[in-house]
């Protein structure tokens, strides 16, 4: 078959292949169709009989590698670049796609013309989830999402973060390849970490496709739990941090009693610094795995933890005339401090130097 040539020369298409079939040479031939031929494929790590595609996409002129065991959509989108990289150039785009066809070649086109339009952006293939008869759960799963990462970054907003389909600018490719994560994490770290930097474009693509997800290796609960790992971790970290609050200001207004009133000020001050102390060391070694100079990590983090005790002080002060109890009050307001908190540390005290840069 004769390929296009030139039309999306300025283009790389990254797949992550695992167990694929027939769709990924299907998907290959339409990409070839309509001028996208420079193609960077990663076999995470498939069984002996899969090989045969990766063999028949070689021929077909796609660059690839594997993996010799699997090593995760992260892994293998990071490989894929790197491969392209070494094996076609530089380019002024990429785009991510998936080998089981769940992404038409039209569709990829979509994102390819927008990012021509737009070639400073980040464009993202947003799927429609309608709420009716037999996708009431996938509807809601995306709502949750949305929610969730409107929560967690300012109040941006995304149609779609689970979706694989997306195109950058190589301006961004140090930030793709730095970005962690192995699984699907990566998607949702590469996108945070992209806001950051440029605007989101969303392109409308089809969300039935033939295939659907029958040779998905998606697990709705296991992955997405994944790829919100560093979240769980940071709500994990506090509530240690919390313990640990409690329990030496118990120590310390038991050690301070006879001081009387001024004990419990006392008390109060010396277990926060325990407390804060605890929390930078856990944020930073397991909730955010920051490799940066803690110098200016913890100059960040104190400004950041007194300013939260403060607010927290003075805003359930100020709500105490309303008339519902005091506790009640307190975890509304120190849940939504949580919140807030919690895009401030990831967005600025802990935020890695290649998104700065």
């Amino acid at each position: 078959m004769e390929k296009k040539r030139g039309v999306y020369d300025n283009c790389i298409i990254l797949i992550p292949a695992l167990q694929p079939d027939e769709r990924m040479i299907q998907l290959i031939y339409g990409l070839h169709n309509l001028g996208f031929n420079k193609i960077a494929i990663t076999d995470d790590g498939s069984s002996e009989d899969r090989q045969q595609y990766f063999q028949e996409a070689k021929s077909m002129g796609a660059c690839v590698m594997h993996h010799s065991k699997k090593m995760g959509k992260g892994v293998a989108l990071r490989s894929a670049l790197r491969l392209a990289d070494e094996k076609i150039g530089e380019s002024n785009f990429y785009i991510t796609a998936d080998c089981d066809g769940q992404y038409s070649p039209e569709d990829i086109e979509k994102v390819a013309k927008e990012l021509l339009n737009n070639p400073d952006c980040f464009v993202l293939g947003v799927r429609t989830y309608e709420r009716k008869k037999g996708k009431k759960v996938r509807f809601w799963m995306n709502s949750c999402q949305k929610l969730f990462f409107r929560i967690t970054n300012h109040g941006k907003e995304c149609p779609d973060p689970r979706s694989g389909l997306r195109g950058f600018p190589a301006s961004l490719k140090k930030l793709a390849l730095c970005t962690e994560g192995k699984s699907y994490d990566y998607e949702l770290n590469f996108l945070d970490a992209a806001i950051q930097k440029t605007p989101i474009v969303v392109v409308p693509i089809c969300s039935d496709t033939n295939n659907r997800n029958e040779t998905s290796h998606f697990r709705p609960v296991v992955d997405l739990l994944g790829m919100y790992l560093k979240f769980w971790k940071y709500l994990l970290t506090s509530n240690v941090a919390t313990v640990f609050d409690l329990v030496f200001f118990i120590l310390f207004e038991n050690l301070f009693f006879k001081l009387g009133a001024i004990s419990i000020f006392m008390a109060t001050i010396c277990a926060r610094a325990i407390s804060g102390s605890v929390g930078y060391i856990l944020n930073r070694y397991i909730s955010f795995q920051s490799k940066l100079n803690p110098g200016r990590e913890m100059v960040r983090y104190s400004i950041v933890f007194v300013c939260q005790m403060a607010a927290s002080g003075i805003l359930v002060s100020f709500l105490s005339i309303v008339p519902i109890p005091t506790v009640i009050v307190k975890a509304i307001i120190d849940t939504i401090l949580f919140f807030v908190v919690y895009n401030i540390q990831k967005n600025w005290v802990f935020v890695d130097n290649y998104i700065n840069n």
